[in-house]
């Protein structure tokens, strides 16, 4: 990411990734956070600000189906948590080809696409180590205090401890080749 003028940051959320981006010390583009929510988008707003970032972030209310952003925009695209979210990311796949700059004999195609989900019911083994990220992560986004994180956490550990805990997760697995 280092050596990107410009990078699209797809499903921003509260722009947790797109500030990490900005912030690297040797970055010096621009990135640009979208998400369909304008709510997150205000809380990326604010966030971004609190940490000196705004001048290095634009955010964006917009649909990732069809971006509207002009074409080979970007050198890089980005979507850390967009897929579980999508109705149909095949389409967003396509879309996040469309304004990264890429020779035309250097395009992208997709030749597989496998979307999973993982289901858990009774103990959380499998969830564990997402129960206890979240104390991290979840006051990192800016959307929950670190005793709210803590408290939720605690929940879900003790819920898998009685055998009473349900978690489910999309994961996709896409992939790409150069025609």
């Amino acid at each position: 990411m280092d050596g990107c003028a410009h990078v699209i940051d797809l499903g921003c959320g509260t722009g947790i990734a797109a500030r990490r981006i900005a912030a690297r010390p040797g970055f010096g583009g621009r990135v640009t956070g979208i998400d369909l929510s304008p709510a997150l988008i205000a809380k990326a707003r604010r966030l971004a600000a609190v940490e000196g970032l705004s001048a290095r972030i634009d955010f964006a209310a917009d649909d990732a189906h069809t971006l509207g952003l002009a074409e080979a925009s970007a050198d890089a695209v980005i979507a850390h948590t967009q897929f579980g979210h999508l109705t149909d990311p095949a389409a967003v796949l396509q879309e996040m080809v469309r304004p990264t700059r890429l020779d035309a004999a250097e395009g992208l195609e997709i030749t597989a696409f496998f979307p999973n989900i993982i289901a858990a019911a009774g103990k959380a083994d499998f969830w564990t180590s997402s129960f206890n990220g979240f104390r991290r992560l979840g006051p990192a986004s800016g959307m929950v205090t670190e005793a709210d994180a803590n408290a939720l956490a605690d929940q879900l550990v003790a819920a898998s401890a009685r055998g009473a805990s349900y978690g489910v997760c999309t994961y996709v697995t896409c992939v790409m080749r150069r025609p």
